[in-house]
């Protein structure tokens, strides 16, 4: 069975990091020892309160049966919509139903303040746990 060894965070310019800005590309790369035939993995993060936010899982998103053998993987988010304030990953690693490796909280890091909307103006965390893309039109 394989077990997740090392995480990296990485921003939009690749560098690796531990803190991203609002709105800002990043990825997470997991480094993995053993194998698992027909795999999923999952990024998933979590608020600092313990809320899961989100999970990308490639059981979902990955239409490909997965074999592991040893390495690493990379999962991008093009964007992200997290508010600013600190977060924590957790990682799995399975075969179908069964976590063969769960790691809660393995890496945390931080998300910086931005003016996303170009107004002059941030979101507030207090408002909720992410930020939309939107635009408002008036009549």
């Amino acid at each position: 069975d394989a077990r997740a060894v090392k995480v990296v965070m990485r921003n939009a310019r690749g560098v690796e990091t531990k803190t991203i800005e609002m709105g800002e590309a990043f990825s997470v790369e997991v480094f993995y020892e053993g194998e698992i035939k027909a795999a999923h993995v999952a990024v998933m993060i979590y608020n600092m309160v313990g809320d899961r936010i989100l999970e990308a899982n490639s059981f979902f998103s990955y239409k490909d049966v997965l074999n592991l053998r040893g390495g690493s993987f990379v999962c991008s988010f093009e964007k992200n919509f997290l508010l600013a304030g600190v977060y924590s990953i957790s990682l799995c690693l399975g075969r179908f139903d069964e976590n063969v490796d769960l790691v809660h909280r393995c890496f945390d890091f931080t998300v910086e303040s931005k003016d996303v909307y170009a107004t002059g103006r941030t979101p507030d965390p207090r408002t909720g746990v992410i930020y939309a893309d939107h635009g408002w039109e008036f009549k």
